[in-house]
């Protein structure tokens, strides 16, 4: 058999002890210690993730928010083109109205030029027909 010493039974008895107030101890203040931490780092996590499905649901918003501002930017420089090329196509018409009375005056001035030397000649023939002596009765002023 074995034979039970007092050694044994004090090393028993304190070890028994020492896991009692290793226990106790634990209990008292490393179990709340690490229980704290772990629910310190578990609500600091819960904060960075609110904060990080905050900034996405910011930077979603600014996406969402631009895609809006280039839109209306486009629209609205469609808009301008198309009163743009309303404005274009009405200068060009009076371009086109102004070339017509263009040639209608060219065909005046071309007119006109005609009507002048039609006359210079006529004048020159006429003046050939003025007699030159002063003394003339029958003198026609050619002036």
């Amino acid at each position: 058999m074995m034979e039970v010493t007092i050694g044994t039974i004090l090393t028993y008895l304190i070890a028994g002890l020492s896991s009692v107030v290793g226990w106790i101890a634990a209990n008292k203040w490393l179990f709340p210690f690490i229980k704290e931490w772990w629910e310190k780092r578990k609500e600091d996590s819960k904060i960075q993730d609110e904060r990080d499905l905050n900034v996405r649901k910011e930077l979603i918003e600014i996406d969402n928010s631009t895609d809006d501002l280039y839109k209306h930017r486009v629209e609205w420089c469609l808009s301008q083109i198309t009163v743009l090329e309303g404005k274009l196509d009405s200068k060009q018409k009076e371009i086109n109205d102004f070339m017509k009375e263009l040639d209608n005056l060219r065909g005046i001035i071309v007119n006109l030029q005609t009507q002048i030397m039609n006359n210079k000649l006529e004048i020159n023939k006429l003046q050939g027909y003025c007699c030159k002596n002063l003394e003339c009765k029958f003198r026609i002023k050619c002036d």
